[in-house]
């Protein structure tokens, strides 16, 4: 039986809005086949566990193309941050 994909979006508390997006999970990514992540302009923190519970982290954003998710991967956590300008 295929697990079903569970996401949640929370946005920041506003002391923290100016520079925090939104904080995401997603649960159950790894039996999605051919997910595309498409580029929003944001810089995001992501903690990634894989299916053989090895915990990633990356620093991710900017991206120009869009990118398929990995199989590997099977629930992540992220923290979503404005680009920073001046």
């Amino acid at each position: 039986m295929q697990k079903k994909l569970n996401f949640k979006l929370v946005e920041p508390d506003q002391s923290l809005a100016d520079f925090v997006y939104c904080f995401s999970s997603l649960q159950n990514i790894s039996h999605q086949h051919d997910a595309v992540i498409i580029p929003n302009g944001k810089v995001d923190l992501i903690f990634s566990k894989t299916n053989d519970q090895t915990l990633i982290v990356a620093l991710l954003g900017l991206e120009t193309k869009p990118k398929y998710t990995t199989p590997e991967i099977s629930n992540f956590f992220s923290v979503s941050f404005h680009p920073f300008c001046d």
